[in-house]
């Protein structure tokens, strides 16, 4: 009988030995890899990279909707605008001519990230590419729209579509809810002010955009580098607004949405949406997302 309790206790404490080595493993936290430099990290993979002429696609697809390469990587479908804007040649990053109207598929990739800020284990985070492309809000045309970020398509977009194809469930649990301060600067031309939100993935403020502590310029009307954003091959496909020019400094850089509805330039300006775009919803601006995550 002895025995039989000793045995007994052995495999209750292999038991618990074990469920705890499977908790372990489903609730581990995903490695982040970072720059040696500590100022980027690479979280999540979206389309980037228009595929190599090299790499077959076959009629695989996963739950995201990506096709399967033959060099065993993702590929994302696209098909350019019916006219590319300008009426000028454009090419991808890779030199190979963009055409209007035609399907390419573009490479699923890691995401590369700028840690603007870092504090107790939390780090604020601004993609480093114009990385989609998404109208403002398809109800607010008027140049004097009231900017409402809040019930906007694309902060839904944001914490829906993307959140959820851009990050597995791992990498979702790094992420964290950030209040989201949702009123105008005391200098807008349309001033507003709505209700903060609690959001997993946002625009920057006109605030965050001229905040020196995150690197940018104070200035709105000067050039920044800070500020500049290379546009990935994906949303050049997208009909994104893009430097096309390759003599200009600008040449690969997208024009991006602010949370005020608002746009930085190709040049790394700040200009009201409603002046320089044909309203909230024109499609033509990217998106670079920022997310607050936890890093230790």
């Amino acid at each position: 009988m002895k025995k039989i309790r000793i045995f007994a206790l052995v495999l209750f404490v292999l038991f618990i030995v074990l469920a705890f080595a499977a908790c372990s493993r489903f609730t581990k936290k995903p490695a982040l890899s970072a720059s040696p430099d500590g100022q980027y990290i690479w979280l999540g993979e979206y389309p980037q990279t228009i595929k190599s002429d090299d790499v077959t696609i076959s009629e695989t697809q996963d739950a995201r909707g990506y096709w399967l390469g033959s060099d065993g990587a993702y590929y994302a479908k696209q098909t350019t605008f019916p006219d590319l804007p300008n009426e000028r040649d454009h090419f991808f990053s890779t030199g190979a001519e963009m055409n209007a109207g035609t399907v390419y598929y573009f490479k699923v990739e890691p995401i590369k990230w700028r840690i603007l800020s870092e504090s107790e284990g939390v780090a604020l985070i601004l993609c480093e590419t114009v990385i989609d492309q998404h109208c403002f809000d398809q109800r607010a045309y008027s140049i004097y729209s009231d900017h409402n970020y809040v019930e906007s398509e694309i902060r839904a977009w944001l914490n829906d579509q993307f959140y959820n194809t851009a990050f597995s469930k791992s990498e979702r649990r790094l992420i964290l809810t950030t209040t989201v301060d949702n009123i105008s600067t005391p200098w807008s031309e349309y001033p507003f002010s709505y209700a903060n939100t609690e959001d997993k993935v946002f625009l920057l403020s006109d605030q965050e955009a001229s905040n020196t502590v995150y690197g940018f310029s104070a200035y709105y009307a000067y050039d920044d580098a800070a500020r500049m954003k290379t546009a990935s091959d994906y949303v050049r496909a997208a009909g994104c607004f893009w430097g096309i020019d390759k003599d200009e400094d600008n040449y690969g850089n997208g024009a991006w949405w602010l949370r005020s509805g608002k746009i930085i330039s190709r040049n790394g300006r700040l200009f009201g949406g409603e002046t320089v775009m044909t309203g909230q919803g024109y499609v033509e601006a990217g998106i670079v997302p920022a997310m607050r995550i936890r890093i230790e």
